[in-house]
């Protein structure tokens, strides 16, 4: 059978499996919204359908710059046992075409996500996915704020970790990611504005998270982005009708958060968006159902400042008259 053959028919059974799962599933607890969305964010697959096993090449900077994170990475999660300067060789790192992928999924890898180290090219730096998901990994501390130089990344997936910790503003340089998925985490504080210009960006999971605030108004520039589901949160706040102007959204799932208010009408006349939100916020009273706080502004008048006048009266010269009496 030719190997694309091959590609397309595996990839048809995996879709065959996930459709089973789906109809299978309760509706109330259904997490699967299509067979694609389970397939696309496993690395194994993905590669399977652009050819993973096509030759490897990297130039001699390339390998040298990759080899230096890669070992960042080895140090940082040390039972994964990575040794030696083949990283194509060690546990669950793939190496296909030019690009490095590594995939902890479904291991008992434990340690803490590694800061970027200083001394490297990160133009040249091949990894392409990063994938620790799994409820067996024993990841914590926190995302690297110098993550932000991985330009070349596609796909973080840290889903079901125990990492915590605030979402890094630094990421907004990650260039090239399509797709994070950090659900089940420890993750907290607000969504970054400056993730709004993010260019890539396709995908973002942060459903049962810690994750508070409001949505970004910044983020309706976003020019990719296609799916955001941040569902059973703490966000607040209205939804901001600028979020309709983003030019590739069509799925944006945020039940069970703490909003106030109607969906805006720019959301539901964009007949291209599929919008999941908690029913209160559809219904004919959403205004007084669920009423959003009056914003005052409070103005601070300082005091205007004292002046005090101070007059120094010299006293008047004596005047003295001295008669000389001749004899």
């Amino acid at each position: 059978m030719p190997r694309s053959s091959f590609r397309v028919g595996l990839i048809a059974l995996f879709a065959a499996a996930a459709l089973l799962f789906t109809f299978a599933a309760p509706v109330t607890r259904a997490t699967v919204v299509s067979p694609w969305d389970t397939m696309k964010d496993h690395a194994f697959l993905d590669n399977l359908a652009n050819g993973a096993r096509a030759s490897f090449a990297l130039s001699a900077e390339e390998r040298r710059n990759t080899l230096k994170v890669m070992q960042a990475f080895a140090a940082a999660l040390p039972s994964l046992g990575w040794t030696g300067d083949d990283f194509c060789t060690w546990n669950g790192v793939s190496c296909f075409d030019s690009n490095v992928t590594f995939v902890a999924a479904g291991t008992a890898a434990a340690g803490t996500l590694p800061e970027m180290p200083d001394d490297v090219d990160y133009s040249k730096v091949k990894i392409d996915q990063i994938d620790i998901f799994n409820k067996k990994t024993y990841i914590t501390g926190t995302l690297p704020s110098s993550w932000g130089k991985l330009s070349k990344v596609r796909l973080i997936n840290l889903a079901y970790t125990s990492i915590s910790g605030t979402l890094p503003a630094s990421w907004a340089s990650m260039s090239s990611l399509k797709s994070l998925a950090l659900s089940s985490t420890g993750i907290s504080g607000t969504l970054p504005a400056a993730w709004g210009s993010m260019p890539a960006l396709e995908v973002l999971t942060l459903s049962t998270t810690q994750i508070t605030g409001t949505l970004p108004e910044e983020w309706s520039t976003m020019p990719s982005v296609q799916r955001i589901h941040i569902q059973r949160g703490k966000l607040y706040g209205p939804f901001p009708a600028s979020w309709a102007q983003m030019p590739s959204l069509e799925r944006l799932a945020l039940q069970t958060n703490d909003f106030c208010g109607c969906l805006p009408a720019s959301w539901l006349s964009t007949t291209t968006l599929l919008v999941g939100v908690d029913s209160r916020h559809r219904k004919a009273d959403c205004a007084t159902a669920s009423p959003c706080p009056e914003t005052t502004t409070t103005t601070t008048m300082e005091p205007a400042p004292s002046t005090t006048t101070t007059t120094t009266m010299e006293p008047a010269p004596s005047s003295t008259t001295t008669t000389t009496m001749e004899p």
